[in-house]
């Protein structure tokens, strides 16, 4: 629920932000290896962003894939991919979170540094 993940949020990180990355996981230590046009992606990351709050921005995108809000991109295009569900089910989705004084300089980073090791962005960043 909501509380709980605002809680696990607020525990973990205060009301801070950074660079969040979604990632396609069969377990919290299990990514799961995606194919990119220069090389495999290890991790499984299929969305960079940044938030000035977690707490706000992570339940912003849990709210959008599950209840039809819109107020997150990646949520959006999740609901939008016709077989989404089909191949990634909502529960090998998981969050990491990097505190940052900066995200949104340290997002585009993160995704400079992807763009020029895969020869992609991530796909929900590209859609």
């Amino acid at each position: 629920n909501n509380e709980k993940l605002y809680q696990e949020i607020f525990e973990y990180c205060k009301d801070k932000g950074g660079v969040y990355i979604l990632k396609h996981m069969r377990n919290a230590d299990s990514p799961i290896p995606k194919a990119r046009i220069f090389n495999i992606d290890n991790n499984g990351i299929l969305y960079i962003g940044k938030a000035l709050s977690f707490v706000d921005r992570v339940i912003a995108l849990k709210k959008t894939i599950l209840m039809n809000s819109s107020s997150h991109i990646a949520g959006r295009k999740i609901r939008n991919i016709e077989n989404w569900v089909n191949n990634i089910p909502n529960d090998e989705l998981f969050v990491q979170l990097l505190q940052r004084e900066n995200p949104e300089i340290d997002e585009r980073n993160y995704l400079n540094k992807y763009l020029n090791t895969f020869g992609e962005l991530p796909p929900l960043n590209s859609y």
